[in-house]
């Protein structure tokens, strides 16, 4: 018998990016407003959606208990900014993207053997020179919501984790909050990693997990997220903390290349959905 494919459920409001994407692919929109928690036992097609907020937080719990499968689009982990991790000059915000199953990130390795995407995206680690202090990436109201965090508590509760194992300097950097202007163009994570007086990293499962391993700064991420298969997640390993291998460095970046997608596989992909 021949599967009947579902039509996904494009979750989100009017005029946004999933909106967007719903008039190329003439798919209808499912407004946030009309769909809530309470409706995602009562059907099983795959929902869609754009990024994440408290009320897809609810969604999105709603669909692991009852086993609702869904997805989460949102910014590439590489190629949309202008880094010297970048060889290419035309990176630009939401040119890359990316389609997450059941989670907002990759959190698990992932399986690709070539190096063709990764010079589709242009990039080519680099070694900052590493100093003496800690630096810890302080996460978004975002992540925040998502990993339950109480940001109020969370520096004095870190530092005093990192206390236990290291007596060196801790920095806090807050997580930009002039919006994506400010965190992708004019405070990018890597370019305070660039003055060379860092030791490692530690954050939560963001973009300086990310830009910490592209310049050659250990980093210890204390969430699941798309740098878990090469890095720490215990404090404890704070001072012992281990340098990438080149040839594994490699092996992840092939990976996270297989799921860098263009807005035009970004619509194969949720176009396969059905």
């Amino acid at each position: 018998m021949k599967e009947i494919k579902k039509t996904p459920v494009m979750y989100g409001n009017p005029d946004s990016h999933i909106d967007r994407i719903c008039k190329v692919l003439a798919l209808p929109l499912t407004p946030q407003d009309d769909f809530t928690a309470e409706d995602v036992p009562k059907s099983d097609e795959p929902i869609v959606m754009f990024g994440v907020c408290p009320q897809k937080m609810g969604i999105i719990r709603e669909c692991w208990r009852v086993g609702r499968q869904f997805y989460t689009i949102d910014s590439g982990y590489l190629g949309n900014v202008r880094a010297p991790f970048h060889k290419f000059r035309n990176g630009g915000y939401k040119k890359w993207f990316r389609l997450v199953p059941n989670d907002i990130q990759h959190c698990g390795a992932i399986q690709y053997d070539h190096d063709d995407r990764i010079e589709r995206l242009g990039v080519s680690p680099i070694q900052f020179g590493r100093g003496d202090k800690i630096l810890v990436a302080l996460p978004g109201h975002i992540a925040c919501t998502y990993h339950d965090i109480d940001i109020d508590t969370l520096p004095e509760e870190i530092t005093q984790e990192i206390r236990k194992y290291s007596g060196r300097e801790i920095e806090f950097r807050g997580f930009p909050s002039g919006g994506t202007r400010e965190r992708f163009r004019e405070n990018q994570f890597w370019k305070r990693l660039k003055v060379g007086d860092i030791h490692c990293t530690v954050s939560w499962g963001s973009v300086a997990a990310v830009e910490s391993t592209l310049c050659g700064i250990p980093t210890i991420s204390l969430r699941p997220c798309i740098t878990s298969p090469v890095c720490s997640s215990i404090i404890s390993d704070i001072e012992n903390i281990e340098i990438l291998k080149e040839d594994r460095m490699q092996d992840w970046l092939r990976g996270i290349s297989k799921v860098c997608i263009t807005s035009d596989e970004l619509h194969d992909q949720i176009r396969a959905l059905k």
